[in-house]
């Protein structure tokens, strides 16, 4: 893609590095790469508003990385419980994973009774277990589902009406 092009006026092309080439080497996400893009245009373009915009985006930010910081506590806590408990040290895998299709069969039940509460309960309960396994084995639950993202994000294709994933064919 040529660098240089832009559509809609000169505030990024007359900048050595635009901000397409920041965003790719540190691997930006969405909202990141807004704040960045507003902030290296707001004297050229916008101003005061780019600024808000980049605030508003800021914002957003913060709240998802202190929604993962808790998660990523919680789920440390729940490895903690489980080792003060001695789940880690004198249980097995294969146990873990009989606790897991017990957790799962309650799990289909709420939703088939489409009780919110022990769906909530029952999914809660599910994801404890699949972190104490984890833990079991060596890993972190969030590389194992960081692994999963990065091996379906670019998947395409669509679901059914008969409830099949067609997956499209490259």
């Amino acid at each position: 893609m040529d660098k240089s092009k832009q559509i809609g006026g000169d505030h990024y092309a007359k900048h050595k590095i635009q901000p397409w080439d920041i965003i790719d080497e540190y691997g930006l996400n969405f909202y990141a790469g807004n704040v960045l893009k507003y902030l290296l245009r707001y004297k050229d373009k916008g101003g005061v508003e780019d600024l808000k915009k980049a605030q508003h985006y800021l914002e957003k930010l913060i709240q998802m990385e202190e929604t993962m910081q808790n998660l990523e506590h919680t789920l440390k806590n729940i490895v903690g419980w489980a080792d003060e408990r001695g789940l880690l040290k004198n249980s097995t895998p294969q146990a873990q994973m009989m606790k897991l299709v017990e957790e799962i069969g309650e799990l289909s039940v709420a939703i088939q009774k489409g009780k919110k509460a022990d769906t909530i309960d029952a999914l809660g309960d599910t994801v404890v277990v699949l972190n104490i396994l984890a833990a079991q084995l060596g890993l972190e639950l969030s590389e194992c589902i960081n692994a999963a993202w990065e091996e379906i994000k670019d998947r395409k294709g669509y679901l059914n009406e008969d409830g099949i994933f067609v997956k499209e064919q490259v």
